[in-house]
């Protein structure tokens, strides 16, 4: 990995005062001065392996260079002033570097913080295709929704990830690479496919005995307490029953210090959900709680 490379004042004020630098506001040279401290620190790479950008290019997902060069422009920097690198990167190599030219850079390094964003979601939905089940459906949703946006961000489909092992749902590693778009066919389109078949299995039953407003609660809860405290996941028995109980523990205690629960009580008309309340209990609830 390359080495961090760290200023001192001292160092910057010789780095920006000689000839190159002629002319340039104070103001500029600051920004510049970070702005190449931001570029030299951002990029690495392993030996002869693919450039990569370390964590601290983005904040909340955008690029940090984004508004350092924003402040530049601000301040009255050109596209010729020179910012003066220690390090080569992907697309210069150290020395001076015209300002416009890591104006293109930082957007390369945006593009690269997106295609990140959007990866997290791709390698969870690969470790979830792996599953048997199936796995949770929200992560190729997710992942399929992101992809969507990451695009309309300018990000090209045939983009490719720095290549990678990443562990699989079993913990084996597995080659992570190719252009987002194979990727996202790959783990994402497969995955959701496969997570929405396993989806619709399990919700057959349910479906088979209920429907509206009734069949939205099972669906989310998947189980439920009947009166008197039973627990039952059968979907028959759930049909049946015209009141639902759940229970749920929040965070915080009763002020005899036990655990505080809050029993949500679901009263159904057929199909329809006529009636919501809540049941605070202290400790563990009791029959006497499910009516």
């Amino acid at each position: 990995m390359k080495n961090t490379v760290v200023f001192g004042a001292t160092i910057a004020g010789l780095l920006l005062a000689g000839p190159a630098h002629a002319g340039v506001s104070d103001d500029v040279r600051g920004d510049l001065y970070e702005l190449g401290g931001q570029i030299d620190q951002v990029w690495s790479r392993d030996g002869d392996g693919p450039w990569d950008i370390a964590d601290g290019a983005a904040k909340d997902g955008k690029a940090v260079c984004k508004d350092m060069i924003a402040k530049a422009v601000k301040d009255g920097a050109k596209d010729t002033d020179p910012v003066s690198l220690m390090d080569d990167g992907p697309d210069f190599l150290k020395g001076d570097v015209p300002f416009g030219d890591l104006k293109l850079v930082c957007d390369r390094m945006q593009r690269m913080i997106d295609i990140k964003v959007w990866e997290k979601w791709a390698k969870f939905a690969m470790q979830e295709l792996g599953k048997k089940s199936g796995g949770d459906i929200k992560f190729s949703e997710n992942c399929l929704a992101t992809y969507d946006e990451m695009l309309k961000k300018g990000v090209a489909a045939d983009s490719k990830v720095v290549a990678k092992k990443v562990n699989d749902a079993s913990g084996t590693p597995v080659d992570w690479k190719g252009t987002v778009k194979e990727l996202r066919v790959k783990y994402c389109d497969a995955g959701y496919k496969k997570a929405k078949e396993e989806q619709e299995k399990r919700d057959a039953p349910y479906k088979k005995v209920m429907k509206g407003e009734k069949l939205e609660t099972a669906l989310t809860y998947r189980g439920v307490f009947l009166a008197g405290g039973v627990g039952t996941d059968d979907p028959a028995k759930m049909a049946a029953a015209s009141v639902w109980f759940i229970d749920t523990e929040p965070s915080e205690l009763c002020p005899n210090l036990t655990q505080k629960h809050v029993i949500h009580r679901y009263e159904f008309a057929g199909d329809k959900l006529a009636k919501s309340t809540n049941i605070e209990t202290c400790g563990i609830p009791r029959a006497s709680n499910y009516k």
